[in-house]
């Protein structure tokens, strides 16, 4: 996929950005996000500051970033235990059907 230069608004600043690997038209929707966590955080923690407002967003992101990775690496686990029972049933099956 090509990447292409976006301007986004978050806290109030424009950024020009180059993503690689999202649709244009996906980026508002990021934008929105990121937009959306920080008044929530700035609401939560009654944060004035930008820049500190920043790093808590950063904080937050990551962490559900590392939630994500975790849970989709023990779905990975998960899929390759039951694939692996299921090659074992089929093995099982075809060596009865055949002994």
């Amino acid at each position: 996929m090509r990447n292409e230069r976006v301007a986004i608004s978050i806290l109030g600043k424009q950024l020009e950005l180059e993503i690689e690997g999202l649709d244009p038209l996906e980026v508002p929707q990021i934008s929105a996000y990121v937009e959306d966590k920080a008044q929530e955080l700035r609401r939560e923690l009654k944060i004035v500051d930008t820049l500190r407002l920043q790093y808590y967003i950063i904080a937050e992101l990551a962490t559900e970033i590392h939630l994500l990775k975790t849970k989709f690496a023990n779905l990975e686990r998960a899929e390759e235990k039951h694939i692996d029972g299921m090659v074992v049933a089929l093995k099982t099956a075809l060596e009865q059907k055949n002994p």
